[in-house]
């Protein structure tokens, strides 16, 4: 491997990110908060940037989202690319901050994770902010790393950094506030020249989110009185987040398995450089990263209100394959040939889901639909807020067509309600399809079945995933 440059090792991962995900981008439908991400930045960002500010969402990802749109289109291909195009451009920067941190064998270990973590292999291709965030945060750490430890005068540069990831996700409080505690964690090595840029660097970032800080405050208390649909969260999820992070039960037992039979075969000379590896404030720096907001969002979903979600965590995720690298280069010691590191990484090679189960099929849904209904038929949907995930698959002219989108619907004789007592008049129609997607979950006492029964004949039903069932009655 010392034969190989890092831009040859650099340039192999990015490949190979491409290769992992580029095929599978349309490989599951728009689905989730996809077609909400999709319609949101096809707008004039005149109209969506206001949209923004009534709800929980931060408007960097939509802008640039809405130029990506403006060049490539809606497709599922053309959205989930920009996606990728982040999580590509992440792995340079992860690569040099785990060669900085760590050595460059470890360094492209944790590369390799990232690649192979099917929980980051999906939000590499998800339309959504994620994959920015990420890429953001290893961009802020890697600054700071060199902030720290190399003298180098990018303050400024870590200013920037921490603006376009508030402006991003509002969960960046953490981000900041570890770097923060890190930077005077490790303080006892920074000269008050150092402190000054660091001030400076605190101040340029306060200064440009302030107009977004009033949104964050409005948020946070909307979260804290009791609006937060979140789920609570229990200390299983601690170790239940890092399984996920690496795939599978399975493939974690075998990395940490690995990991123990080499400590036990090197137990003594790891015994003889633990102190070092104690001491090595590069070291605190991997620990900290990761550690300081995983711990901190749980302890704040306890005590306060629940934010404690895997995607919510995918930020720290990097930092806990450095971490897990750490842990694989004390216990290989002098086992680090190509063929040692290859036994850590195959776990997650092999568990990897490829081609992503969102257990969603409106694509099928919409197909189905279509292949049923005629031009005087009518089309139920319940609840009402599916109705841009189910027209993006239906008709995408109508989805694109977002000033009159609400109103092409419902002259497709589409009609989106919540029960029955909505539906009104419908003798004119042959059919009504009607399409429940968890509506009977959601909405127990909707009573469109019931309407249906007492004035239809019921023909026939297909399931779907995502507990979405369509019945035609005539």
């Amino acid at each position: 491997m010392n034969r190989i440059g890092d831009r040859k090792i650099v340039i192999g991962l990015m490949l190979l990110q491409v290769a992992v995900c580029a095929p599978f981008l349309n490989s599951f439908p728009i689905d989730l908060d996809e077609p909400f991400s999709v319609f949101i930045a096809q707008q004039d960002m005149s109209e969506f940037i206001p949209e923004l500010q009534e709800g929980n969402n931060s408007p960097l990802y939509f802008i640039l989202l809405h130029f990506w749109i403006k060049i490539f289109g809606i497709g599922a291909v053309a959205v989930r690319s920009l996606s990728l195009f982040f999580s590509v451009l992440t792995l340079p920067i992860l690569y040099k901050l785990g060669k900085s941190l760590l050595e460059r064998e470890y360094a492209l270990v944790a590369c390799l994770f990232f690649i192979f973590s099917t929980f980051m292999h999906y939000h590499s291709m998800e339309a959504r902010m994620y994959s920015l965030f990420v890429m953001l945060t290893v961009f802020a750490y890697y600054d700071l790393n060199k902030f720290i430890f190399d003298n180098s005068k990018v303050f400024w540069r870590l200013a920037i950094w921490n603006v376009l990831l508030f402006y991003t996700h509002y969960l960046s409080i953490f981000i900041i506030g570890t770097e923060v505690i890190i930077f005077f964690f490790l303080f006892k090595n920074i000269t008050q020249k150092k402190l000054l840029h660091f001030i400076i660097s605190g101040v340029i970032s306060l200064i440009l989110i302030v107009p977004g800080l009033s949104q964050l405050l409005t948020r946070s208390a909307e979260y804290t009185d009791g609006s937060n649909w979140v789920p609570e969260t229990n200390y299983t999820a601690l170790y239940g987040n890092i399984i996920r992070f690496f795939n599978h039960t399975i493939s974690i037992s075998i990395l940490f398995g690995l990991c123990t039979i080499f400590i036990l075969i090197n137990r003594k000379k790891i015994l003889a450089v633990v102190r070092n590896y104690w001491r090595d404030q590069k070291v605190h720096f991997v620990i900290l990263a990761f550690v300081v907001p995983y711990v901190g969002m749980f302890v704040v979903s306890r005590l306060v209100t629940p934010i404690f979600l895997d995607r919510y965590l995918l930020f720290t995720v990097p930092f806990l394959y450095l971490l897990v690298a750490f842990i694989i280069k004390v216990s290989l010691q002098d086992y680090k040939k190509w063929y040692f590191l290859v036994l850590f990484v195959l776990p997650l090679v092999i568990s990897c889901a490829y081609v992503p189960d969102t257990n969603r099929e409106t694509d099928k849904v919409a197909n189905y639909v279509h292949e049923n209904a005629g031009n005087n038929d009518l089309i139920i949907l319940c609840p009402p807020f599916y109705d841009l995930t189910f027209i993006y698959h239906f008709d995408q002219a109508i989805f694109f067509d977002y000033k009159n989108t609400r109103n092409r619907i419902s002259e497709s004789n589409i009609l989106r309600v919540y029960s029955w007592d909505e539906v009104g008049e419908t003798e004119s129609f042959n059919k009504i399809i009607f399409v429940d997607s968890h509506a009977e979950f959601l909405y127990p006492n909707n009573g469109i079945i019931k309407g249906l029964e007492e004035n239809r004949t019921y023909f026939t039903s297909k399931e779907f995933k995502g507990n979405c069932v369509v019945y035609i009655y005539k």
